[in-house]
Formats: C-alpha cells, structure tokens, sequence
C-alpha cells in the first residue's frame, strides 16, 4: 500500500470503521469485535486493501458480511499473485528454477531453495499474500 492509506487505515479496528463509514451504516462496539475476531486470522495488507475495494467491488447497499469480506480477500491474494510471479536469478535460471545444487560433506549433491526463492517468498510473507494455514484438529482432541 501507500504511506496516505496507510495512515488513514492504520490497524484492524481503523479498517472495519473504514468499511463501514463507506457504506454510510453505523457501527457499534459489539459488531467491532466481531469482524475484530473473525478476519483477526486474515493478513492485514489483503483486509486494507479489500476494504477499500469492496464498495466499488461489491455493489450492494449494504456493509459486506464477514465471509464476503474474506472472499474478497481470498480474491485479492489470488490477483496479486498472479501479477508477481517468481522470476528465477541467474545462478538458477537455466538448472533448476529456485533451487540451488549444494555438495554435502560427503560429496552428495543436494537441491537446497536459492536464495531468490527466499526473497520472493519473504516478499510475499510481508505482503500478506501467502496463504494462511491454520491446523484443523479431529474431533475429541484438545
């Protein structure tokens, strides 16, 4: 994002009041912590940016349910990162696209992640563009 949207939706909190102010709806302290708890897990960068878009994206009249908030960003994520592919350095390029060949102390040769790889995935990570994985546990454990 840009240092003026940034300033202007600092937070989770800020975000959730932008979207409402956008759509001109009152918002209490109970339904904020609600859309608080429920799109905590998302990565803030998608929920600034889906707020922004979801008046011009979602046309409708009223304030976008949690879920289609969280589609939206699911949406987003997707285009972003189809607009920044990973593009391989030199040293990888032409062998092995983001893998590097290593020698063990044994003499075995060994595909390690090239430090492009690296780059590109901490590009994404500060983004907010890689997706969240959260451990889903059976039932009957704590």
């Amino acid at each position: 994002m840009n240092t003026t949207v940034d300033a202007m939706i600092p937070d989770l909190a800020a975000a959730i009041t932008y979207l409402f102010t956008a759509y001109q709806k009152p918002l209490d302290d109970v339904i904020l912590l609600v859309y608080e708890h429920q799109l905590s897990d998302v990565p803030f960068p998608l929920v600034q940016a889906a707020v922004l878009e979801a008046p011009k994206r979602l046309a409708k009249p009223f304030v976008p349910s949690i879920r289609e908030v969280r589609d939206l960003c699911d949406v987003l994520r997707c285009e972003r990162l189809a607009a920044s592919p990973f593009e391989p350095c030199a040293l990888c390029r032409d062998s092995h696209p983001g893998w590097d060949v290593t020698t063990d102390p044994w003499g075995v040769q060994r595909l390690v992640r090239c430090e492009c790889w690296h780059a590109y995935r901490h590009l994404l990570r500060t983004a907010g563009l890689l997706p969240v994985v959260t451990r889903v546990l059976p039932e009957g454990d704590a």
